[in-house]
């Protein structure tokens, strides 16, 4: 471990371990270590409790860890939420560090996994695809059958309505040539061809051709 990999990788646990092949480093620079072991640990984990931070970080207070904190989410390493009341970080996001060598072997598996994942998505959407795709061809054959029944249904109602009204037509026209008239009705006729009674309900009464009356001339 040197100076090149503790900026890149290492935290302030790797400097204490390390420190006697190290040079040694001023409080700023020790400040900045313990940022990036913030970072480290954000990285790896969502919430931070203050208890495991001031262990972790050799920090003797909370006003001191909180400090540490504040200047860690200033200056973009991460975004995160401090809750006093619980002693926890919440971590929303955290800037990327480089990969140290054992951190490739992690990052491969969580890259596989995240691909299993991904496909088992994409066939799950796929079978969505199918089984939608399946259903509506079912719905519009079965929108066309009822279509084509519909206009079944119109079509011998029309033609029914068609036969029928020629029907009719052909009644009247067989009742006018027979001798009806249709503004009267066959009653009238029926009532004229009554033997004694075409006169008087022409309303001639007992007109006789010679003259009024029972038939005889007046005076005879």
């Amino acid at each position: 471990i040197n100076a090149e990999y503790m900026g890149g990788h290492g935290s302030y646990q790797d400097y204490k371990a390390n420190s006697s092949s190290l040079p040694s480093i001023g409080s700023a620079e020790l400040l900045k270590l313990k940022e990036l072991s913030v970072l480290s640990l954000a990285s790896e984990n969502r919430v931070l409790s203050y208890d495991n931070l001031l262990m972790t970080l050799d920090i003797a207070d909370v006003r001191a860890l909180e400090d540490l904190l504040i200047n860690t989410i200033t200056h973009g390493l991460i975004k995160a939420k401090l809750d006093q009341q619980t002693r926890t970080v919440e971590v929303l996001d955290t800037m990327g560090r480089d990969l140290r060598p054992s951190d490739i072997g992690r990052m491969l598996d969580t890259l596989t996994k995240w691909v299993h994942d991904s496909q088992f998505v994409l066939n799950a959407l796929q079978d969505v695809e199918s089984a939608a795709t399946s259903n509506f061809a079912e719905k519009a054959v079965a929108q066309q059958r009822l279509n084509e029944r519909v206009e079944g249904t119109r079509t011998a109602i029309k033609k029914e309505l068609a036969d029928s009204e020629a029907a009719h037509r052909g009644l009247l026209g067989a009742s006018i040539l027979d001798g009806g008239d249709p503004a009267f009705g066959d009653e009238f006729d029926d009532d004229l061809r009554r033997p004694g009674s075409s006169s008087r309900r022409r309303g001639f009464g007992g007109m006789h051709p010679m003259g009024w009356g029972s038939g005889r001339p007046s005076g005879v």
